[in-house]
């Protein structure tokens, strides 16, 4: 049996989809839909977090949570005048997951505990005060290198978990209490 070629046409439900996709855009932005991460359109815009200070984080962990944290917020380097600033402290606890009959343990968990706080810094008024967790697992080998090293990067993967789950809250925060975007100002102080 010889099959016919078939031709391909749009049908009703084509001109539906294509019609849905064409004014799906429009829809989304009478709703009050507006990007989290947006500039605004003219030469000085910035997005939320380009106006935010991130202060000193005390401890090893805490600098490298900053420096998560800078590379997330700042896209063209430090802000010159931010309007806000977050205030950040690291907690560290280590708990036994797996421990073998002979009380050796081979699996520990990881928990980082950032306790945060954004402020204005022309009122003093904490915007936002909040703790964020993150939990990382790690194997106890028989080398100490490999366990040292396998500790280190489960550290990591919790540091940068918190440094996401901030940049995340201070965006929506700010995004809440200013329409999704901050102008910059030339009357704030200057960023000490």
């Amino acid at each position: 049996m010889i099959e016919k070629p078939t031709t391909s046409r749009i049908t009703a439900s084509h001109l539906w989809v294509i019609l849905l996709l064409a004014i799906m855009p429009g829809l989304i932005s009478a709703c009050g839909f507006r990007p989290l991460y947006t500039t605004v359109g003219n030469a000085n815009g910035t997005s939320v977090l380009d106006n935010v200070w991130i202060d000193t984080i005390t401890s090893s962990n805490g600098v490298i949570l900053r420096n998560y944290l800078l590379d997330s917020f700042y896209s063209d380097g430090y802000p010159e005048q931010a309007r806000y600033m977050l205030k950040t402290s690291l907690k560290e606890y280590v708990r036994d997951v797996d421990v073998q009959k002979n009380d050796t343990t081979t699996r520990v968990q990881l928990v980082v505990l950032a306790t945060y706080e954004l402020r204005d810094r022309t009122t003093e008024t904490v915007i936002e005060r909040n703790q964020v967790r993150a939990v990382s697992g790690y194997n106890i080998l028989l080398s100490n290198y490999t366990t040292l090293v396998s500790q280190n990067d489960a550290r990591d993967r919790a540091l940068r978990d918190i440094a996401d789950k901030i940049q995340t809250r201070v965006a929506l925060i700010l995004s809440e209490n200013t329409g999704g975007y901050i102008q910059s100002t030339a009357t704030m102080g200057t960023t000490p």
